[in-house]
C-alpha cells in the first residue's frame, strides 16, 4: 500500500492532492500533526474534510501527537470519522515530542510512562464499555464507547523503549522518515518490535510496518540514496527502491513525501511514473 503525505498547510492545496491520490490508486493520505505551528491547519478538521471529498481513499494521522490529544477523545474521533467515512481511518500516535512548541498549547509532559497508557487506552476504547482505568498519567471511569470500531493503532516510535510499545500494543509501526531512520538501521528496529510483540504472546507478522520516505522524483539521472538525506532519482529509481523497501527491509506501506518541489507535480509524477510500476 502507497501512501501520499499531503502538508496541512493550504487546504485548496491539500484537497487537491488528496483527489489526485484517491483516482490514481494510493492507498491513503497522511498528515502530520503540528497543531502548534501557525502555518499547520487543525489535522482532524482537514482530514475530515479529505475523507468528505473523496471516495475510497484513507486517512492517516502521521502522527497524531499524544501530549495534546487526550487518548479517550482522540479515539472516539476516530471513530466517528470511521463511521463517516465507511471505514477509511487509520490511526497514528505518537508520544510527543519534549522539545518544540508543543507546551505552548497546555500539552501534557510527554513521556513513554504517559505514551503507553494512552496506548492502552485506545484499544480500550475500541471495546464495548464501560471502561474503566486507572493509571498515573490517563483515568477512565465507567466511560462508555461508542461508536466501538475497530479503527488500526499505527504507533510513532524511534527509540528501544517506544519501539518496545508499538511491538506491545500497536496494529502497526509508523516509522520515522528515512532522513531519520536511514535503511541501514531499519533492520535493528524491526527486531526490536518483533521481540517485544512476541513477548507480549502476539504474532509479528500481524503487525504492519510503514515507512515514510521522503525525496524528490527527478526528470533523470542514476539516482541517489544517502543516509540521513532525502531520496532523489527518476522513476525507475523509485521503483527499484520501494521494491527494496517492501521486500528486503520488511515495510508494508510506504509514504511518498515530496521533497523540494511541487508537491502536485511530485505526486502527479508519482502516480503517473512509479506506481504502475508497484506491486498492488
Amino acid at each position: 500500500m502507497i501512501g501520499l503525505y499531503v502538508d496541512p498547510a493550504d487546504h485548496e492545496t491539500a484537497f487537491a492532492a488528496a483527489r489526485l491520490a484517491d483516482e490514481a490508486g494510493f492507498g491513503f493520505a497522511a498528515m502530520q500533526d503540528h497543531p502548534y505551528m501557525p502555518g499547520h491547519l487543525e489535522i482532524w478538521t482537514l482530514l475530515t474534510a479529505v475523507a468528505a471529498r473523496t471516495t475510497r481513499l484513507k486517512v492517516l494521522t502521521n502522527v497524531a501527537n499524544l501530549a495534546l490529544r487526550p487518548p479517550a477523545m482522540l479515539a472516539k474521533a476516530a471513530a466517528t470519522l470511521d463511521v463517516i467515512s465507511g471505514g477509511r481511518v487509520l490511526l497514528g500516535v505518537g508520544a510527543g515530542s519534549p522539545a518544540g512548541d508543543a507546551p505552548s498549547y497546555g500539552a501534557a509532559a510527554p513521556g513513554l510512562g504517559a505514551f503507553e497508557e494512552a496506548l492502552q487506552v485506545l484499544r480500550l476504547m475500541r471495546e464495548p464499555g464501560p471502561v474503566n482505568f486507572a493509571g498515573r498519567h490517563h483515568r477512565l471511569e465507567e466511560a462508555m464507547p461508542g461508536p466501538v470500531r475497530e479503527v488500526p493503532i499505527w504507533v510513532g516510535a524511534h527509540g528501544p523503549r517506544a519501539l518496545a510499545l508499538a511491538g506491545r500494543y500497536g496494529d502497526g509501526w509508523q516509522a520515522p522518515a528515512n532522513i531519520y531512520v536511514p535503511p541501514s538501521k531499519v533492520a535493528e528496529r524491526q527486531r526490536l518490535i518483533d521481540a517485544a510483540a512476541m513477548a507480549a504472546r502476539r504474532d509479528p507478522r500481524e503487525i504492519h510496518r510503514s515507512y515514510n520516505v521522503v525525496g524528490t522524483i527527478t526528470a533523470g539521472g542514476r539516482g541517489s540514496e544517502e543516509e540521513t538525506r532525502p531520496l532523489q532519482g527518476p522513476p525507475g529509481f523509485w521503483v527499484d527502491m520501494i521494491g527494496r523497501y517492501t521486500t528486503e527491509l520488511g515495510f508494508d506501506s510506504v509514504v511518498f513525501a515530496p521533497f523540494g518541489a511541487d508537491v502536485l507535480s511530485q505526486a502527479e509524477l508519482f502516480a503517473e511514473r512509479v506506481l504502475p510500476g508497484l506491486p498492488r
